[in-house]
């Protein structure tokens, strides 16, 4: 009897254990996870000054080319703002470079780390530059202003010395970082000062005008006539001459001015004025 119940003791089927959850190896322990902090934090550390680096000079060479545009077209305070703004970024820069002289020039080779000082150097002193030209042009634009209001009063000598100050700190130093500059062999540099050419050309044409003006505002009373031209319809002086202004001067100053028909003054004129031949036979012109 002991044994039949064995037997159907075995052939019943056992009953199965609850199985017990199987425990994961976390992938990074609390000693694993110092370490990556701690070297996280290292990188952090190399990375942040190369990061703000990169960010100083992409702000500098775009206000730096934003500056050029805006003097070449006139918009004197915002090329000075931009200007500032080059300037101030270029200085960083600079500074942060040679810090990091000892890493950056094994990374990036003795060449273009040089390169890129230079850019820097030579970035900053055109920036410096464009701000001394919105000064000597925005004085320069106070003369005029001077000149066509009576009201004011007016120090010509003070502001044609000013203006002419600045327009030479402009000139020398743009002109000399066109020049270096030209020894840069990289493309992003060379287009950041693509644009210095021009304003080099209006600093030199501004300092040879100077003396003109000076002369011109020294004199008590004088009167010049402008004609006013018509480049439509060709004329050996640039066009058909439809009117002229007379203006009249008191030490410098605009006291009258008046637009007249060109037909109005050579009605004046007395007897005929024959036309050259070539007048003559081009243009149907008797008299």
């Amino acid at each position: 009897i002991n044994i039949s119940r064995l037997l159907q003791d075995n052939r019943q089927p056992k009953a199965k254990l609850p199985s017990q959850p199987s425990l994961k190896k976390p992938l990074l322990t609390d000693k694993n996870k110092r370490w990556f902090g701690v070297v996280l934090l290292i990188l952090l550390l190399f990375l942040a000054p190369i990061l703000f680096l990169a960010k100083d000079l992409a702000w500098a060479i775009t206000n730096l080319n934003k500056s050029q545009q805006l003097c070449l077209t006139g918009q004197l305070s915002a090329c000075r703002k931009r200007a500032e703004s080059a300037q101030n970024h270029f200085y960083l820069a600079k500074n942060t470079m040679e810090k990091l002289t000892p890493i950056l020039s094994p990374l990036m080779s003795q060449e273009n780390f040089s390169e890129i000082i230079k850019m820097t150097v030579l970035g900053q002193e055109a920036a410096e530059a464009l701000g001394y030209f919105s000064d000597s042009v925005h004085q320069l634009g106070q003369i005029f202003s001077i000149i066509i209001n009576p009201n004011q009063e007016a120090d010509f000598a003070s502001l044609i010395e000013a203006g002419e100050r600045s327009t030479q700190r402009a000139y020398f130093k743009l002109a000399n970082v066109v020049a270096t500059g030209k020894s840069l062999s990289g493309n992003l540099a060379k287009q950041s000062l693509s644009q210095l050419p021009a304003i080099v050309d209006g600093a030199k044409l501004t300092l040879d005008s100077l003396p003109f003006l000076a002369d011109f505002l020294a004199f008590d009373e004088q009167k010049v006539i402008l004609l006013l031209q018509n480049n439509m319809e060709l004329r050996p002086t640039g066009g058909f001459i439809g009117s002229l202004a007379v203006m009249n001067f008191s030490s410098g100053q605009l006291t009258d001015f008046a637009v007249k028909d060109v037909y109005e003054a050579d009605g004046q004129l007395k007897g005929q004025v024959e036309p050259p031949q070539d007048l003559r036979e081009y243009l149907g012109e008797e008299t």
